[in-house]
């Protein structure tokens, strides 16, 4: 696998640059002119307003979705597939379907669509993404594939990271679709609960455990599950008012003796002390809750508010952390500058989320590494299409007996 990276990271910049601008018109074809969204979530509207601002006629939505049928979005119909394919025979279908929970199924909707149209053509948004890189990208970890090859040599490197073949071949699988915009390599989710795989390594009733994007104590409820409510302290950070009201009003539930092993603070953790500004009710609470986040944004109670921030080596912790999670948005690169110092004095687990941005999947890792030799990585998919990627740098005497090379 390593050769295969890097004969793909070995693409010239004007090559990847030439095959990006034209990937799309190639697998369209010159005689399509209008495009079909299927897949009418926020990807979907996205993209519809994103190919209205470059004069790109979207001629209607599809979904598998019934309730959808027939109802209008951006002034837009939303047509059942069978429809949408009688109306207008001759467009291109672009998937804009990009779930955790079902992925990019590309070839899927392509074999459903093709039992009832030979021939169409169903093509993945990324390709059209990188058609319009100035509309569209960077976009989460979507992005042009010469940006990659610009890091080519961090991310050959970071593949020796990986201490066992199931990180190899995600990893693999995710520089595949950053360099070729194809999914399939992608390897299926493990089974373990994120941030706790108990293949790789196990909590104790020593820990000291420090959430950091705590959320409305989501992470907490499956640590508490997980260590039978036998460990040392759990410190949570969360900044968004909305998600720390959660988690108060969650850990305000708990018998005492629990309560007293928890310490909440309503801030942000970064590489220095500083104001930060966040928009409540919060990206979390809107991936996770449409619904409800469009009736906050309907009664206009979504407002930017300013709160603290602090690096974790300048926190007074009373019990040294032995176990550090982040999920900050694509902040995790901040969160690692400040902890400089606890990671080369007390080499905690670290989980950190890699999905963010498409080079944090190698910069993250190897920033841990150039802090501590103490460390074997790990790399787990616990979604689909590349959501809740997380990687664990875990300490050598912490990593399971079966792990260990």
């Amino acid at each position: 696998m390593q050769k295969e990276i890097d004969k793909l990271l070995n693409e010239s910049i004007g090559s990847a640059k030439e095959r990006a601008k034209g990937t799309f018109d190639q697998m369209a074809g010159a005689d399509s002119k209008t495009i079909i969204l299927f897949g009418c979530g926020e990807l979907g509207k996205k993209t519809q307003e994103g190919l209205k601002k470059v004069g790109v006629n979207v001629v209607c939505f599809s979904d598998n979705n019934s309730k959808l049928w027939n109802s209008e979005i951006n002034g837009i119909k939303v047509l059942s597939p069978e429809i949408a394919l009688e109306e207008y025979p001759d467009s291109t279908v672009v998937l804009t379907i990009w779930s955790a929970y079902i992925g990019h199924p590309i070839e899927e909707i392509q074999q459903q669509l093709r039992n009832r149209k030979a021939g169409v053509k169903v093509i993945s948004f990324i390709y059209l993404y990188w058609k319009y890189p100035e509309v569209f990208l960077p976009y989460w970890r979507c992005d042009l594939p010469h940006k990659t090859i610009e890091q080519a040599e961090l991310a050959s490197v970071a593949f020796s990271l990986w201490s066992d073949e199931m990180s190899r071949e995600e990893y693999f699988g995710q520089i595949y679709w950053r360099i070729t915009g194809d999914s399939s390599k992608f390897t299926k989710p493990v089974k373990s609960d994120q941030y706790f795989p108990e293949d790789i390594f196990k909590i104790n009733e020593n820990e000291v455990f420090v959430d950091i994007g705590a959320f409305d104590g989501d992470t907490l409820k499956v640590f508490l599950e997980k260590s039978s409510d036998s460990f040392k302290h759990y410190y949570a950070y969360e900044p968004d008012p909305f998600g720390y009201k959660k988690l108060k009003d969650f850990i305000n539930g708990l018998p005492q003796n629990v309560t007293d092993k928890i310490d909440i603070e309503p801030i942000g953790i970064g590489s220095q002390n500083e104001k930060i500004s966040i928009e409540t009710p919060g990206v979390y609470f809107k991936i996770l809750y449409p619904e409800e986040a469009r009736i906050q944004s309907e009664r206009n109670e979504s407002a930017v508010v300013e709160v603290d921030s602090r690096p974790l080596d300048e926190i007074d912790f009373t019990y040294p952390p032995t176990f550090v999670k982040m999920d900050v948005e694509g902040f995790e690169s901040n969160v690692i500058s400040g902890m400089k110092k606890l990671i080369k004095k007390h080499n905690p687990v670290i989980a950190i989320s890699v999905y963010h941005t498409f080079d944090h999947i190698w910069r993250l890792p190897l920033a841990v590494k150039a802090l501590s030799d103490n460390y074997k990585f790990y790399l787990r998919p616990h979604f689909y299409a590349g959501w809740e990627l997380i990687c664990y740098a875990v300490p050598k005497h912490r990593v399971q007996n079966n792990n260990q090379l």
